[in-house]
């Protein structure tokens, strides 16, 4: 590495195939930044491989300078990208004229009111309903969105702003900012893709047009929200007494075993064990023991759409985990 922004913590790794040389570069911190990464390989074009959409594309912007290719790169918090060095170029020095990372502006934004619908069967209300702005479920004074746990569907109809330039050429992109944990949309009944890590954003230029945009966005949190709130409740089953550094487990099969719908009591899973702490000061819940799933692979369940009861809790806090989509929805344009 030549030089990078103050934070940025990159690590790097190597591999030699044929006459192929790949690397393998991440950003180990929750942060943007930029970098000048110096590679050992010299005569031979970059490529930018995306490892989360798939996306290969030569660099356009390098160095070739003391049998080294120095490749700018930018990076969104813990994001991490493949340099690849395969084909040979034909000169050296620094190309000009093209940025391989074009710098983006805001043209508008989409933090007002949106239609929002819950699954009644998972404990959410049965009607639609309206957000005046974006905000973390876990605020919301109604306790079927509360606690929710599942996908809920966010409905806005959006016209594009009269400053938005229609030039061919000109890419637009929906910033969703940041989602917990996983965000299915569609534009104009256009797929546009699911996203679950940074950056947050999706191409949305062969899909907008001028006027009358009608966007959905399916969110889908993980477990952890819903069996926070059933803690709440009274317990539907006999816990043993629980020994210090472990979780509290059933003495017997919880009366909600084989019971559809819900028993009166309200839960919605099958607490077999103490995950929560009863005792629910602002911020503070966790999960009691260090046993946990990693959030990859509760990603992994929602993407492949696993009923909610059956998607396993990770190790987590409501602040860090169940902000869902928030207030940073924003329409970019490259310039």
């Amino acid at each position: 590495m030549v030089s990078s922004d103050p934070g940025l913590q990159l690590k790097c790794i190597h591999r030699a195939d044929g006459d192929a040389d790949v690397y393998f570069v991440a950003n180990l911190a929750p942060k943007n930044g930029a970098a000048d990464c110096a590679f050992g390989v010299t005569g031979r074009q970059p490529e930018l491989w995306d490892p989360v959409s798939g996306e290969r594309r030569d660099s356009p912007e390098y160095q070739l300078s003391a049998g080294k290719t120095i490749v700018p790169l930018q990076f969104a918090a813990s994001q991490s990208w493949f340099v690849v060095f395969r084909k040979p170029v034909s000169s050296g020095g620094r190309f000009s004229g093209v940025k391989h990372f074009p710098e983006t502006k805001i043209v508008g934004d989409l933090d007002d009111a949106w239609r929002v619908q819950f699954d009644p069967k998972w404990g959410g209300p049965a009607q639609p309903v309206e957000f005046a702005t974006l905000e973390d479920w876990t605020n919301r004074p109604e306790i079927g969105i509360k606690y929710y746990s599942g996908t809920a569907v966010y409905e806005k109809n959006f016209d594009l702003p009269d400053t938005v330039s229609a030039s061919p050429g000109v890419r637009l992109f929906l910033d969703l900012g940041t989602v917990r944990d996983i965000a299915e949309m569609s534009l104009n009944g256009h797929d546009l893709g699911v996203v679950w890590t940074v950056p947050w954003r999706v191409d949305i230029t062969s899909a907008v047009k001028a006027k009358g945009n009608r966007l959905q966005i399916k969110v889908t949190n993980c477990w952890a929200n819903r069996q926070i709130g059933d803690e709440q409740l009274p317990a539907d089953c006999v816990f043993c007494q629980r020994r210090p550094g472990l979780r509290r487990a059933a003495e017997g099969i919880p009366r909600m075993a084989g019971q559809r719908p819900a028993p009166p009591i309200g839960t919605f899973h099958l607490r077999n064990m103490e995950l929560f702490q009863q005792t629910f000061a602002a911020g503070a819940e966790r999960i009691i023991g260090a046993g946990y799933v990693p959030k990859t692979m509760n990603n992994f369940a929602s993407l492949v759409k696993c009923p909610p009861h059956l998607e396993v809790s990770i190790k987590s806090c409501r602040e860090q985990n169940l902000k869902h989509l928030k207030n940073e929805t924003t329409i970019h344009q490259i310039i």
